[in-house]
């Protein structure tokens, strides 16, 4: 059946029109099951209410639901839930909201997670669960409740915990959660505290099924301290703070999972005279894709340098890395004031004109015939390899950088064809990124391509 999506300019003008509209909606659809989004930010009650009155008597048909509301996600069904029927059927569900604005409102966060764990327990079907905001304590009553959800049924998981704390009781739910979860493949866990850790027991925490983890807090160090995931492909870590290498290697040690794409949003230089090339690199030998968008040249240079197999610590025998498709390095220039030095710059371009030319060496032609071009390739059953380095710095015309980008195209293009998609940006005094490869050209962005059974599957936040 064809579906209704109405958008909120034309149900201002004619509200109850609408209202109408979706009574028949749901009339004629009959038992059919109904896949429901709603956006009620800045929506008055006048809304709520009577989409409140025509879907909630309707739950027993929901498939998936998206909700935001910044009443809090628990606004609708708390507002009717005495016509809330068990939702079998309810596969996918996303709550998007503030629970509480401030933390003389603490007891709304109590009641708030019983109200989510009261809606869970009604929903057994559910493999796909988003919760925004979600409370950092708990009431002794929902507790209760909690232990009656079937989290072992959760495939996809976010959470994003609530900044604020209740002193002495926080978080000291979400070890019993996190403990069920072994049938997770994808997990996004947001924590945006000051600290970004949980009181109480804790771990490990194993995850069985795991394949794809997004990390996003100030410190990711105490989750991977805490987490096993042996079957882990994918790894993305963001939130601002950092992380420490030596925690990371410990973590795919202990895992013994074989990282294939692998995203962070910082790299700084670590205190142990060992640096994340180093300590993390030497575990990801099936790695394909690396991402730094934001991180100190320092680290990069090393990079590249353990990539091309002239960092000690690369081992005597091939190239470290063999199966990398993608990679993108790039550095704030506000952070990082080594990007406005001359001799740091230079160097990253010679580094990278080594990486490329000892990863793929050129041929001295190249057949007309694309596929067995794509044959020279070690990476012959995938997309073009592609490469990114953006240095932040407001220009990058270096005397005697031309031989430097000479050995780079030399190598990305053969016979006008392109084997490596390479590029070198800058900041333009007009705030435009750049090619230092291609004059006058817009730098293009880096845009990691995974595969989709790895791509997050629940709501990022």
């Amino acid at each position: 059946m064809e579906g209704l999506n109405v958008g909120w300019n034309r149900i201002d003008s004619h509200l109850a029109a609408f209202e109408w509209r979706l009574s028949i909606f749901l009339t004629r659809s009959q038992s059919h099951p109904l896949r429901i989004r709603l956006d009620l930010r800045l929506k008055g009650d006048g809304y709520r209410k009577f989409l409140t009155a025509l879907l909630s008597p309707q739950s027993h048909r929901w498939d998936s639901v998206w909700l935001s509301d910044s009443r809090g996600p628990p606004s609708v069904w708390m507002d009717g839930k005495e016509r809330l029927k068990p939702m079998p059927h309810l596969k996918t569900l996303s709550l998007r909201g503030r629970l509480f604005e401030s933390i003389e409102r603490i007891l709304v966060d109590l009641d708030a997670i019983g109200e989510i764990y009261a809606l869970l327990t009604q929903c057994p079907s559910v493999t796909t669960l988003s919760l925004d905001s979600f409370p950092t304590s708990e009431s002794a009553a929902a507790k209760s409740l909690r232990q009656g959800i079937p989290w072992e049924n959760i495939r996809k998981l976010g959470l994003k915990i609530h900044r604020r704390s209740l002193a002495g009781s926080t978080h000291l739910h979400l070890p019993d959660i996190l403990s069920r979860l072994q049938n997770l493949t994808h997990m996004h866990l947001h924590h945006p505290g000051t600290n970004g850790t949980m009181s109480g027991p804790i771990g490990p925490f194993v995850f069985p099924e795991l394949i794809g983890l997004v990390m996003k807090a100030p410190n990711t160090d105490w989750m991977m301290a805490e987490f096993v995931a042996p079957r882990l492909v994918s790894l993305e870590l963001t939130g601002g703070g950092g992380f420490r290498p030596s925690t990371l290697a410990a973590f795919i040690t202990r895992s013994r999972c074989r990282i294939q794409y692998l995203q962070l949003l910082e790299l700084r230089e670590d205190n142990n005279p060992k640096d994340f090339a180093a300590q993390v690199l030497p575990h990801l030998h099936d790695l394909r894709l690396l991402s730094v968008s934001d991180g100190l040249l320092g680290a990069c240079l090393k990079i590249l340098r353990y990539l091309r197999g002239q960092d000690e610590s690369s081992g005597p025998t091939g190239l470290p890395c063999p199966g990398l498709e993608a990679s993108n390095f790039c550095s704030s220039v506000l952070r990082d004031r080594s990007a406005e030095d001359e001799t740091f710059r230079k160097l990253l371009l010679e580094e990278l004109a080594g990486f490329v030319e000892a990863r793929w060496a050129t041929p001295k032609s190249v057949s007309m015939d694309s596929d067995r071009a794509q044959r020279r390739s070690p990476n012959t059953d995938r997309q073009t390899l592609q490469f990114r380095v953006y240095t932040g710095s407001a220009h990058i015309d270096l005397p005697n950088v031309d031989s430097v980008m000479d050995r780079i195209m030399k190598v990305a293009v053969v016979d006008e064809m392109t084997r490596v998609d390479v590029d070198v940006g800058f900041r333009s005094q007009t705030l435009e990124a750049l090619s230092a490869l291609r004059r006058d050209m817009q730098y293009i962005w880096f845009k990691p391509q995974l595969p989709p059974g790895l791509v997050q599957g629940v709501s990022g936040f």
